[in-house]
C-alpha cells in the first residue's frame, strides 16, 4: 500500500519534442507509487504514440478544449489519486523527485506543494539577460530551503506543482481565463488556485529537494520574447489583484503616479544593457498591468450595471 499515492498529469501541446524524455524520467524514479497521465491539448491528438511506448505505465486522454487550465482540469477529472502532481511536457524531474514530493506532502501535511525549478538552457543566457528576469522562465529556488507554508507574497509554479484532490475539487480547479492558451502568454493560474486554497485554510509548501529541470529554447531569451512575456505577466498580475485584492507590499501599485515613479526609478538604474533590458521589462509589465486592470474594472462595471 502506498503511503501517499498520487497521479502525475502532463498536459502537452504542439510537437512536444521533450515529452518522451519526461516520461522516461518518471519511469526511472526512485519512488514509483504513482501513475502517469498525458493530456493532449491539440485539436487532433499528437502524443498518443509516445505515450503508448510506455505501455500501461502511462495513460492517455485527449482534451480538445484549448488552454493549459482546461487540460489540467481534464487531468484531474480523469484520475482518482489522493494527490495530483503536474509537470510540463518539457520539464524533466530528477530521479528523487517523486520520493521527495511524497515525503514533503506527508511531512508538512499540506494541501498543495511546489518544488524547485531549475533551467535547462539551450546554450547560455546572453550576457545582457538580467538575473532578476530568470523568473520569467519559471526558475524557482527560494535559496534551496523548504518553506512549510508559503505566504501571500510567495508562490509556486505549475511546472512543478502538486495539490490534494479534496482541496482542488472543493475550490473549483484551475480558472480557464488564466493560463496559457494558444498564442496568449497569460500565466499565474497556479498562483490563483493557491490563493483560493490558502483562503480556504489549506497550506501550500515549497519543497526544495523536489527538483524539475525546465527546458528553455533559445527563442525565449530573445529580447522580443522577454518584452512580450513581461506584458503578459503584468496582465496576469492585474487579474490576480482584481480577484484577490492587492498584496500589502504592493499598496499603491494601481495608482498611476506611483507606477510612473517606479518606472522612473528603474530607468535611473540603466547603466548597462542588462539594466536597460530590466527597465524595459518593468515598464512593459507595468503597461500590461495597467491595460488589464482597466479592462477588468470596465467589465466589472458593465456586469454590475
Amino acid at each position: 500500500m502506498c503511503d501517499c499515492p498520487f497521479s502525475v498529469v502532463i498536459p502537452t501541446y504542439g510537437e512536444a519534442p521533450h515529452l518522451r524524455t519526461v516520461l522516461q524520467s518518471l519511469v526511472n524514479q526512485t519512488y514509483n507509487c504513482f501513475d502517469v497521465l498525458v493530456v493532449d491539448n491539440n485539436e487532433y491528438p499528437r502524443a498518443r504514440q509516445i505515450s503508448e511506448l510506455f505501455g500501461s505505465r502511462v495513460a492517455f486522454v485527449h482534451c480538445p478544449q484549448r488552454g493549459l487550465s482546461a487540460a489540467r482540469n481534464a487531468g484531474i477529472a480523469a484520475t482518482q489519486a489522493e494527490y495530483i502532481a503536474f509537470l510540463d511536457d518539457d520539464g524533466v524531474p530528477e530521479p528523487r523527485w517523486a520520493e521527495e514530493l511524497q515525503s514533503g506532502l506527508r511531512r508538512y501535511e499540506c494541501a498543495a506543494a511546489g518544488g524547485r525549478v531549475e533551467l535547462a538552457l539551450d546554450g547560455c543566457l546572453p550576457a545582457w539577460y538580467p538575473e532578476r528576469l530568470r523568473s520569467l522562465l519559471s526558475e524557482l529556488r527560494y535559496d534551496a530551503v523548504d518553506i512549510p507554508a508559503i505566504t501571500d507574497l510567495q508562490y509556486v509554479v505549475g511546472a512543478n506543482f502538486c495539490v490534494a484532490r479534496r482541496l482542488v475539487e472543493a475550490v473549483g480547479g484551475f480558472r480557464h481565463d488564466l493560463g496559457r492558451c494558444g498564442s496568449s502568454l497569460r500565466s499565474s493560474e497556479e498562483v490563483e488556485l493557491c490563493k483560493r486554497i490558502m483562503k480556504s485554510g489549506g497550506r501550500v509548501a515549497f519543497l526544495a529537494a523536489a527538483v524539475v529541470w525546465h527546458h528553455i529554447p533559445a527563442r525565449r531569451y530573445r529580447l522580443g520574447y522577454v518584452l512580450r512575456r513581461s506584458i503578459w505577466q503584468g496582465r496576469s498580475d492585474a487579474c490576480l489583484e482584481v480577484l484577490h485584492g492587492r498584496p500589502a507590499a504592493l499598496g499603491g501599485r494601481s495608482n498611476l503616479p506611483n507606477m510612473l515613479a517606479f518606472a522612473y526609478r528603474t530607468l535611473l538604474l540603466c547603466t548597462n544593457r542588462s539594466g536597460a533590458v530590466l527597465a524595459a521589462s518593468n515598464l512593459v509589465r507595468q503597461y500590461g498591468y495597467l491595460i488589464e486592470y482597466v479592462r477588468q474594472w470596465s467589465r466589472t462595471r458593465v456586469a454590475g450595471a
